[in-house]
């Protein structure tokens, strides 16, 4: 987990920089560990996009996967911009905040491993302003339970079933 960044001009006649993008989250074979390849990459969002686990360790819950299914990985994102798909134009434009929300993924291992993306608690919208300020999206936390999925956006308590993060209960 990390953020996408696009390679451009420095406006300013001072050569290439680096502007950063969305979060990205990348997928690597590490059975050569002095050749990693990455296998796949996803950006969730556009420049702006903010989430606690570029931070901190303890807002990403991770659900060990076993022979019944695959590891499951949830952590919450102050999407800017567009989620997903999303289309780099101008690298230095600063998109406006769209959503705060509980991003669910599932982690495949094996000769098909892959990244894909499996639901999203959205808890409040640039639409829909409710709940908990949106910036309070660094100290969020997750659990996951079976197939139940908790999510603490600063005083408030959602739950979701996994397949259905999307139709979610609360705030509590």
């Amino acid at each position: 987990i990390g953020r996408d960044a696009v390679a451009t001009s420095d406006e300013f006649g001072g050569g290439a920089v680096g502007l950063i993008q969305g979060v990205k989250l990348s997928l690597f074979n590490v059975s050569d560990a002095q050749n990693p390849t990455e296998v796949q990459s996803m950006v969730i969002g556009e420049r702006g996009t903010q989430s606690g686990a570029l931070q901190n360790h303890r807002a990403i819950t991770v659900q060990a996967g076993n022979s019944n299914r695959p590891t499951r990985v949830t952590f919450g994102i102050n999407v800017h911009g567009n989620a997903i798909p999303r289309e780099i134009g101008d690298p230095w434009a600063w998109y406006r905040w769209n959503y705060t929300g509980l991003h669910g993924f599932e982690v495949i291992t094996g000769p098909d491993a892959r990244i894909e993306q499996r639901g999203v608690m959205i808890v409040n919208s640039a639409n829909n302003q409710s709940g908990s300020d949106y910036w309070s999206a660094g100290e969020d936390r997750s659990v996951i339970v079976g197939d139940s999925v908790y999510y603490v956006h600063g005083s408030d308590v959602y739950a979701a079933n996994w397949f259905g993060m999307d139709q979610f209960v609360g705030p509590r």
